[in-house]
């Protein structure tokens, strides 16, 4: 299972950042993650208007992002 999972910043406060799943764990390949990232990036920026998404990546589900 991978997921797409981002560092989010807060609009307002640049340095006030965490992860955000992106979208939940699918049974898709690696392939298909990279090529709809950058797609489900802008539909979670446009649904939290108040974050920016500073950058993502796939992973497999459950693995600590930076790890």
């Amino acid at each position: 299972m991978i997921e797409i999972v981002a560092i989010v910043c807060l609009a307002l406060q640049p340095t006030a950042c965490q992860p955000a799943t992106l979208v939940a764990p699918a049974l898709i390949s690696p392939t298909q993650c990279f090529r709809d990232a950058r797609v489900e990036a802008v539909k979670w920026s446009l649904r939290h208007p108040e974050w920016r998404v500073t950058q993502w990546k796939c992973q497999y589900a459950g693995k600590i992002m930076g790890a």
